[in-house]
């Protein structure tokens, strides 16, 4: 049996349009993240919160502006270059992008007191979905089946009156 060994995947930032700072609708900040945006631009806390956040339905998130390509991105990506202006002071998202948490403690993204708590695990989607679902359906008391192949005839009957009510025919 032959072993063949594989390469990880390498992402080039360069190379992407910002996809990252600019498909949230909003990134969350927590005081730790507002906390390494005070520090990495010599301000204090208020300050920080100030300028680079907004409260969004009661939650701190980043400012976002007007951007060519996405129609609004974060506050701090470069629109020439697509780069982040403010990588190691950035907002945690929740990817580490392929690091250990102990490489993440590095750049602020993992805490180091949190860092025994960590775990990895790299899982093919056909063995995690089931196991997340089976925990999930695990951790509720059972719902009565709505059994809606039954009633498949009055859904139709209502599909056909909408589609003869509509204008679009």
């Amino acid at each position: 049996m032959a072993i063949i060994e594989t390469k990880p995947p390498y992402y080039n930032c360069s190379k992407c349009p910002a996809y990252c700072c600019s498909i949230y609708e909003r990134v969350q900040v927590t005081k730790r993240d507002l906390k390494r945006l005070a520090k990495h631009f010599a301000v204090d806390l208020e300050t920080a919160a100030r300028r680079f956040t907004s409260i969004w339905q009661g939650e701190r998130v980043l400012r976002r502006k007007a951007d060519p390509i996405f129609g609004k991105a974060c506050k701090f990506l470069n629109p020439e270059t697509r780069q982040c202006t403010i990588y190691h002071a950035r907002p945690d998202t929740g990817g580490l992008s392929g690091a250990t948490p102990g490489e993440a403690v590095s750049w602020g993204k993992v805490d180091p007191d949190r860092l025994p708590d960590a775990v990895v695990c790299y899982l093919d989607s056909t063995v995690a979905l089931p196991l997340i679902t089976a925990y999930a359906l695990a951790r509720r008391k059972p719902r009565q089946p709505r059994r809606l192949y039954q009633r498949s005839e009055e859904f139709m009957n209502l599909l056909v009156a909408e589609y003869k009510k509509s204008s679009r025919r």
